[in-house]
């Protein structure tokens, strides 16, 4: 039977707007617990005790899953959210998720890709204009690196922040 905190965790990640950090936090906690039998996330939430006496069962473990796969299939999560909801399916140690992360992968190379092109030509941008970049930039697919450590260094001396920041 469901219980307190599967009730909760569904309901916040069956939502139709951008699920929250702690939504993810909390199934990556919920699929640690019945995997690993670890309470070590639960607790951080102050959810232990009550995580100890959820009831976890392959029924629930597939509703999770189904709403994490759910969440970057209907563009509910960030892309900076992506790398927690691949974590928490990984948890699950289900071969059939292969082909699911695989086009997602595909996905996320094209969109790096297409940055890096934008960066390269930001880049080669602010060179042309005179401004102190680094490094001289690169467009080729194999100098990805090299450009974020160009731009990150530009920036830092351009604004005093990394980027990430």
């Amino acid at each position: 039977m469901p219980s307190v905190i599967y009730d909760e965790l569904m309901a916040s990640l069956a939502g139709e707007g951008p699920v929250s950090d702690q939504a993810l936090r909390l199934a990556v906690a919920y699929i640690e617990h019945a995997r690993r039998g670890s309470l070590e996330l639960a607790e951080i939430f102050g959810l232990g005790e009550a995580m100890a006496c959820e009831t976890i069962t392959e029924d629930t473990l597939n509703d999770v899953r189904c709403a994490m796969v759910r969440l970057v299939e209907c563009g509910l999560c960030t892309t900076a959210q992506v790398p927690t909801v691949v974590y928490a399916l990984t948890r699950l140690a289900d071969p059939r998720l292969v082909p699911l992360l695989t086009a997602w992968l595909g996905e996320h190379l094209r969109e790096l890709l297409v940055h890096h092109r934008a960066v390269s030509q930001l880049l080669f941008g602010l060179t042309g204009l005179g401004a102190p970049v680094p490094f001289r930039p690169s467009a080729g697919v194999s100098t990805v690196e090299l450009n974020i450590e160009t731009a990150t260094k530009y920036l830092e001396a351009a604004t005093g922040a990394r980027p990430w920041q």
